[in-house]
């Protein structure tokens, strides 16, 4: 009678119906081939660019969506600081997409192409960041270039820049001349 109550507890555990709670979707990043009831613990990749600042993270959702950073760094050449000086333009307010991002000294100009890293304290240095459902890694951004006093409009344009990259925007007292000759 023993060994009956041993056999029969044994088969009741053993035989009976084991539910493996875990993601059974076979397009899951977590896929368990031993599961047999989803618990909805399934993770997919959800950006697979490797320019993408969530290169090949985990999310609930099965989608494309990439997030991308890149840095802009925004200066007056020499030309352009003497335009602004024989002006007696003090400041200059840098606007990226309507939002302000910082301020040039109008008298300030560089003889040389400062680099985004390290960020040159005289220059405008900002970061550019989208997402993108498609994971294309380029993105085009709105700039304007401001009378610090009076809000006057000397510049502004439309830029595409590439994830990760450095983007150098000069302004030199051509390019000014030439966007207000076009206005």
């Amino acid at each position: 009678m023993r060994y009956f109550l041993l056999f029969f507890i044994f088969c009741f555990y053993a035989c009976g119906d084991v539910n493996n709670d875990g993601c059974t979707d076979i397009y899951a990043a977590n896929y368990d081939v031993n599961a047999s009831y989803d618990d909805g613990s399934c993770l997919y990749v959800a950006c697979n660019d490797p320019y993408a600042l969530n290169y090949n993270e985990l999310s609930e959702f099965f989608q494309t969506y990439c997030e991308y950073i890149a840095d802009v760094t925004f200066y007056l050449d020499v030309s352009g600081a003497s335009y602004f000086d024989n002006l007696g333009v003090q400041f200059l307010d840098i606007y990226v997409e309507g939002s302000y991002v910082g301020t040039l000294q109008g008298n300030l100009g560089f003889s040389f192409i400062p680099d985004c890293d390290p960020p040159d304290p005289d220059a405008v240095n900002f970061s550019v960041q989208w997402d993108n459902n498609n994971a294309t890694p380029n993105t085009s951004f709105t700039w304007t270039v401001r009378d610090g006093s009076d809000g006057f409009i000397y510049y502004q344009g439309t830029d595409l820049i590439t994830a990760n990259d450095c983007l150098t925007l000069g302004l030199s007292n051509k390019k000014i001349q030439e966007y207000l000759s076009s206005k």
